[in-house]
Formats: structure tokens, C-alpha cells, sequence
């Protein structure tokens, strides 16, 4: 039986993110809703996000698709370089190619590691919140090393006029010796901007984090009251009241009961700041302020 179209391409371009983008995915996931990130490729942000959250969040989507276009633009560069040194070997051409093979060899280390990581989070049970942090400041600290060193490295070797007359002594025309400079260049800003766009998460993902906990979907969710057992999250599927997050349970105004860490991630996905409904029987559900400041909850009929 054939898939799906629009599942296959949520697979693709949850892919595309899991491989190119600078924030790992948990990461993202802990802070907005990652689903309307990877499912698409033009993003409608929730109405609670800042203009400066929803400003770097729109960055960070760019450059991951950015970085799939370098990424190509470098496969292209690596496979003229070699055909070079191929037909006509010059030891700076030889190096050059070096240094292209351990710029993939780089990136597919990456995946490999955000794949281990991400499936060692499974197995030890971690939570959003946990996992995020692990993932981070793995990304943070190993790649953004790796990475840095990749960038000046090829900043020096863009710079030598030796290397690119070795090359206009092969069997490549001055256009495509250019077009292999050009699409390195482009490779290595794509790498500075991940770098930059990796360091400035640690600034301004607790912002996004404080539009979220000032949305009135924070509100609602906070004011629903808490149940000591229920059967099954109607969420996660899990049964008892107790999440891997280590939250509470709490009962909708529908009856539908499951954790309370469950239904703030199925909060970060509403766009309506007003309301947002139950996830079980759809049944949309709002507050008010009363005179006295208590948030009360009902049901939209």
C-alpha cells in the first residue's frame, strides 16, 4: 500500500531538519512545536511568539534550507575538484580535496551523533526538557569546535592564488574553477551562520520560552484542575497520572483527562491565543477573567 504524499513529505522535510538544522530538533521541540517547523516549508508561527522570537525562528528555518543548497553546492565542488586531481594531481589541489572530504565527513558525523544522542534520550527515558539540554550542548560543544576549525581552515585556503592556478592548469574551464570557489565561499558562510545562530539559541530561546509562559494558552493550561489518577493520557497513550516530565494530571472541561507537560506541548501547537482544543473530541475549549483575576475555564459550545 503506497504512502501518503504528505506523510512522505513530512518524513523528507523532517529529515532536512534533523540533518542541517543548528538547533537540534528536541532543542526546538522544548521551546515551539516542531511539528508545524518540519511538516512544511513555509511556517505560520503562533500569535503568542514576539517579533524578535518569531524573527529567529524564521532565521533559524532559513538557513536550514540554506544549508541543504551549500550542502548540494559543496557535493558539486568536491566532485570537480577531484576530477582535477584526477586528470592533473597538484599537491595543493590534492589537499584541497582533503579538506572537502572532511567537511562531509563533518556533517555526516553530526547526523550520526544528533542520531545516538537522540535514540540514548529514548532508551533513558529523559524528558523534553532533558533532552533538549543534552542535545544542545552537545551540538554547542562538540560541532561548534569542529565547525570553527573547518571555517578558518577554509578562509586560509580560499585566500591562496597558488591552489586556484593549479586548478586552472586542469582540465576544468576558468568558469568552473570559479564556480568551485564561489560554491566553497557560499559553504563556509552557510557554516558561520549555523555557528552564530547555535550561540545566540543560548540567548534567546528563554525568551521564546517567556512568550509561551504569557500566551493565554499557558494560562488555560495552568488553571485546569489537577487529578490525583487517571486511566490514560488522552496524549501520550500512557497510563497513570505521572509523565516522563514528572507533571501532574489534569482534567479538561470535556472530562478528557492526561498530563499536564503533555497538554502544554499540545498548547505550543495552537495558533489562536484565545483557545485551543481538546485533543481527544476537538471540543475547543477558552477562559475569562473574572472581577477578582481568577481565570476560569469552559468549554466553547
Amino acid at each position: 500500500m503506497a504512502r501518503p504524499v504528505v506523510a512522505q513529505q513530512s518524513r523528507w522535510h523532517y529529515l532536512v531538519w534533523f540533518i542541517f538544522a543548528p538547533i537540534p530538533i528536541n532543542s526546538l521541540a522544548a521551546a515551539i512545536d516542531i511539528k508545524a517547523l518540519t511538516s512544511q516549508c513555509c511556517v505560520i508561527l503562533p500569535d503568542y511568539l514576539s517579533r524578535r522570537s518569531k524573527f529567529f525562528i524564521y532565521s533559524v528555518a532559513l538557513l536550514t534550507h540554506v544549508n541543504v543548497f551549500t550542502w548540494l553546492g559543496l557535493c558539486v565542488a568536491t566532485a570537480l575538484s577531484y576530477a582535477i586531481d584526477l586528470q592533473h594531481p597538484q599537491p595543493m589541489v590534492s589537499h584541497f580535496v582533503y579538506l572537502l572530504r572532511l567537511a562531509h565527513c563533518i556533517m555526516i558525523a553530526r547526523t550520526g551523533v544528533r542520531w545516538w544522542v537522540a535514540r540514548d534520550i529514548r532508551k533513558r527515558g529523559l524528558g523534553l526538557s532533558g533532552a533538549a539540554g543534552v542535545e544542545y550542548h552537545t551540538d554547542l560543544i562538540m560541532w561548534s569546535s569542529f565547525m570553527i576549525g573547518g571555517i578558518v581552515k577554509g578562509m586560509i585556503w580560499l585566500k591562496k592564488d597558488d591552489l586556484w592556478k593549479e586548478m586552472a592548469m586542469g582540465p576544468l574551464t576558468t568558469g568552473q574553477v570559479d564556480l568551485v570557489q564561489t560554491l566553497v565561499s557560499a559553504f563556509i558562510n552557510g557554516w558561520i551562520a549555523d555557528v552564530i545562530l547555535r550561540f545566540l539559541w543560548l540567548c534567546l530561546s528563554p525568551g521564546i520560552e517567556a512568550d509561551f509562559k504569557s500566551s493565554l494558552q499557558y494560562r488555560l493550561v495552568a488553571a485546569l484542575p489537577t487529578i490525583a489518577s487517571m486511566e490514560q493520557c488522552s496524549i501520550c497513550l500512557s497510563e497513570g497520572a505521572e509523565s516522563e516530565e514528572g507533571g501532574e494530571a489534569c482534567e479538561m472541561p470535556c472530562s478528557h483527562c492526561c498530563h499536564r507537560a503533555c497538554l502544554v506541548s499540545w498548547a505550543r501547537a495552537c495558533r489562536q491565543e484565545s483557545s485551543f482544543s481538546c485533543p481527544l473530541c476537538r471540543e475547543r475549549i477558552s477562559f475569562r477573567i473574572d472581577d477578582f483575576g481568577h481565570t476560569l475555564v469552559a468549554p466553547i459550545s
